[in-house]
């Protein structure tokens, strides 16, 4: 759960009033992807464990690299783009 609320933060951060929803899987290895909804865009994906917080460097750079995703889609969204 902590890489889901990871990612929850990232993208929060750019998007605030975002209703994010978890979706499992048992599948392996775990990976963790972080999709727009409204367009399918997937904008972030990675290994589980870029986002545990015993890997902080990884889990920062993983954040950074959504924030940096959801802000290039707003912006595409903002000009009226196709994500």
């Amino acid at each position: 759960m902590q890489e889901f609320n990871a990612a929850k933060e990232a993208v929060l951060r750019v998007f605030p009033d975002a209703d994010i929803k978890a979706q499992g899987s048992d599948d392996y290895p775990i990976t963790v992807t972080v999709t727009h909804l409204g367009t399918n865009a997937v904008l972030w994906r990675g290994d589980q464990r870029s986002l545990f917080r015993k890997n902080a460097p990884r889990r920062a750079q993983s954040q950074l690299e959504i924030a940096a995703s959801c802000k290039s889609l707003a912006a595409r969204l903002a000009s009226g783009q196709a994500a």
